[in-house]
């Protein structure tokens, strides 16, 4: 593992997103009842917010655009990098999509 996935799995989401990929039972009920499943996981979810889980394939990627608005600095920087998205959900945390 290198410096960026264990950078990515030492967040929340991360271990989710691991978990997924080497348990597909768990990536099943993820795309099923993505909010159930990331709080068992220690996700907090904040109230009223909609979790949709979705999975890329070699004939679809899916382009998450960022909340309306102008972006802080700190989600700039993020999003330069293509892998990090400010939302509190992430905590500030780099997650990989």
């Amino acid at each position: 593992m290198n410096e960026r996935d264990t950078k990515a799995h030492s967040t929340p989401l991360g271990a989710v997103v691991a978990k997924a990929s080497s348990d597909s039972d768990f990536k099943k009920r993820l795309l099923t009842n993505p909010a159930a499943v990331l709080t068992a996981e220690g996700v907090v979810i904040p109230s009223g917010m909609t979790v949709k889980v979705v999975e890329n394939t070699a004939e679809l990627v899916h382009l998450v655009l960022p909340v309306e608005g102008e972006l802080s600095e700190a989600a700039l920087a993020n999003a330069v990098g293509g892998i990090g998205i400010a939302h509190p959900i992430y905590r500030g945390s780099v997650q990989l999509l």
